[in-house]
């Protein structure tokens, strides 16, 4: 359904023009390769994407909200040596409340590990993805399309 529409704002007596929605404009894409992935919380739209990337944008558009979380949980302060029980952590949060955080060391993981984190939230989710075998053969066979076009070049 397209959709064209002007917005006014009444200036004295007078209507003035002050923007204008097309839908048509709003919903065009330009020369290259998009990838429009739907989501129950939204939508996203990328453009001039890399095709072979496809499959793995998509991924990390559904796995957003996974890969947020371990981001959060990778990147969260700990002591130099992680506790291993509940009483040993009890212990840590006394002894960091006793002496503030400035009377020992404390270790945040690396962007490094972080992003190790998240490539693996991605990889994970990409083979949910796959494992549906129609969502598989049409992975094949667009892999497929991307390599003859890349040798007919």
């Amino acid at each position: 359904m397209m959709t064209k529409e002007v917005f006014y704002r009444k200036v004295g007596r007078n209507y003035i023009a002050i923007s204008e929605y097309d839908s048509d404009y709003s919903h065009s894409f330009r020369e290259g390769a998009h990838l429009v992935v739907c989501i129950p919380k939204g939508q996203s739209r990328l453009f001039n994407i890399e095709p072979e990337f496809a499959p793995m944008i998509a991924a990390g558009v559904f796995a957003r909200e996974a890969i947020a979380t371990v981001i959060v949980k990778a990147t969260d302060i700990r002591p130099s040596k992680t506790p291993l029980t509940p009483a040993q952590l009890n212990a840590w949060n006394a002894l960091s409340k006793a002496f503030g955080e400035e009377n020992h060391h404390l270790l945040w993981p690396s962007a490094y590990e972080a992003s190790e984190a998240a490539v693996k939230a991605l990889q994970d989710e990409a083979n949910v993805l796959l494992s549906n075998p129609a969502v598989r053969s049409s992975y094949e066979h667009f892999m497929l399309m991307c390599k003859l076009s890349k040798e007919e070049k």
